[in-house]
């Protein structure tokens, strides 16, 4: 994670909170203007707690993608909803990694990745299928669906 690169792991979660999960967080801004106003309030308190510039600096540098592609109005005008959810990449880390997995953490040449990805891709229908039909499998359908 940046913020132990940048070696401000023991407040990394104050800081994440303040951009992403807490109330009035930075990439719920409607606006630029707002988004700058509440940035340059956060700058205070986060060289109050850790007096470093790295991560004030990191996140300068980084926003103007996050005004262009993050902010809350970004958001709603994707259609993401009003007010808009915050979208993550957790899920496609995810299947990422069972990807990874399933091919034992080693690269393949081109055709036999296609050939391992169609049998993945295979193995997840066959989960899905019986989750469908109520049949002991790694999924399973909710009740009320």
């Amino acid at each position: 994670m940046k913020t132990s690169e940048l070696g401000l792991s023991r407040n990394e979660n104050t800081f994440l909170e303040d951009i992403l999960h807490g109330e009035n967080v930075l990439l719920d801004s409607e606006s630029y203007d707002e988004f700058d106003s509440l940035f340059a309030e956060l700058k205070k308190t986060w060289l109050y707690i850790d007096a470093s510039r790295k991560f004030v600096n990191y996140v300068k540098s980084l926003a103007p993608m996050m005004k262009t592609s993050m902010i809350a109005s970004v958001r709603s005008t994707t259609g993401l909803g009003s007010p808009p959810i915050r979208y993550y990449t957790n899920d496609s880390e995810s299947n990422n990694f069972r990807l990874k997995n399933w091919l034992g953490f080693r690269e393949k040449p081109l055709p036999e990745f296609i050939t391992e990805l169609a049998s993945f891709v295979e193995g997840e229908k066959s989960e899905v299928q019986k989750a469908y039909c109520n049949l002991p499998g790694k999924f399973h359908v909710r009740k009320e669906f």
